[in-house]
């Protein structure tokens, strides 16, 4: 899954200006794992944002279309369009909530669990790739880390 020494895939340490900002150190990474994740995500027809979408389904299970946007931390009328063509596809069910008529249910098909899984590897592989430098407990420590920060961080 390696790409040649490009400017989203350098081997060159990062600059002094981005290894003094932790905004952009994360910044950083971020584009480094999006691009070489790209390809393997095209072979797989997802998007970052869908592939987003379908953990926070299986693994937070939100009951509505609203919650899901809450997660996700986008607009509702982006979840709508996300969820109509994960839909088409197979990949989740919406069923009326049968207490609230308003409410739609969300739920992933056996297909979109399958897609999941193998999203779920690509990712795997990307981070073990951009994160090769450090070992497997400062990963942790970094995850956590950065779990601490997003739940102890006020909110606006």
């Amino acid at each position: 899954m390696a790409e040649p020494d490009t400017p989203l895939h350098s081997t060159a340490p990062a600059p002094l200006a981005v290894t003094r900002r932790l905004s952009l150190l994360l910044a950083r990474a971020d584009k480094e794992i999006l691009a070489r994740a790209a390809p393997g995500l095209a072979e797989l027809d997802l998007t970052g944002r869908q592939y987003h979408a379908l953990a926070v389904l299986a693994d937070d299970k939100p009951g509505s279309q609203l919650e899901l946007a809450t997660a996700l931390g986008v607009l509702p009328a982006i979840v709508v369009t996300l969820v109509d063509d994960l839909e088409t596809r197979g990949l989740l069910e919406r069923q009326r909530d049968p207490r609230d008529r308003r409410r739609q249910n969300i739920t992933l098909t056996q297909s979109g669990h399958q897609l999941l899984q193998q999203a779920d590897a690509l990712a795997a592989t990307v981070e073990a790739e951009v994160f090769a430098g450090i070992d497997e407990a400062a990963q942790q420590q970094l995850r956590q880390t950065l779990i601490d920060a997003f739940a102890n961080r006020p909110r606006h």
